[in-house]
């Protein structure tokens, strides 16, 4: 599977595909099995812009995929699909891209009802939350001169709590130091953080 963020892709434009990171697995990957786009008039729609991309080999373990609703108020934020395999197991898999700084909060608010609706409406066996959070909830993931987005980290813990979720890198590497996110400050300072996490429920976790 491939969570993609910040594709900046527009209604009516069309879909990439491949993205431009898979090129050289082109025949792998065909057309996201979902995406969402935000409008060109929202203030954020330059960041935003989700997908999800199946690899022939997970469409062939998961015959069954089900695109889900967008989240309301949010598009181009968050998308999401349910797997099912020839077995009957589910396995909810969504991307995400947390907006920055103060509208983190709310975006959380919306996405832990919106998830616990999906839980309530469907049988979900597994789950599989991966992408930008924007924020960190474990001080081990960022250096110690930087406390990035704590704005929203309570809203998140609150998701990965009644979901179960285990951070997957966190689970298999318990006391590694790893950064997806760097920025140097104005004094010449390198500050880092792991922005970018997947999450899952401990069925999950450790097979991926």
């Amino acid at each position: 599977m491939l969570l993609v963020q910040e594709t900046w892709w527009r209604p009516g434009e069309g879909v990439i595909t491949p993205p431009a990171s898979v090129a050289p697995v082109a025949l792998e990957w065909h057309d996201p099995i979902t995406h969402s786009s935000a409008p060109l008039t929202a203030a954020a729609a330059v960041h935003a812009g989700v997908a999800i991309y199946a690899s022939r080999r997970a469409r062939a373990l998961f015959p069954t995929i089900v695109p889900l609703p967008e989240l309301d108020d949010w598009p181009g934020f968050f998308c999401a699909a349910l797997l099912t395999d020839s077995g009957g197991l589910t396995t909810a898999v969504a991307s995400i891209y947390a907006p920055e700084r103060v509208e983190r909060a709310r975006y959380f608010d919306a996405l832990s009802s919106h998830l616990q609706g999906v839980a309530t409406r469907h049988t979900v066996d597994r789950w599989i939350i991966g992408g930008d959070w924007n924020v960190v909830l474990d001080a081990q993931d960022r250096t110690s001169s930087l406390r990035h987005g704590e704005n929203g980290a309570a809203g998140l813990h609150a998701i990965v709590d009644a979901l179960g979720l285990r951070d997957v890198f966190r689970t298999l590497h318990p006391d590694e130091r790893e950064y997806t996110h760097s920025h140097t400050n104005s004094n010449s300072q390198l500050r880092q953080s792991r922005l970018d996490r997947i999450y899952a429920t401990h069925v999950g976790a450790a097979s991926i």
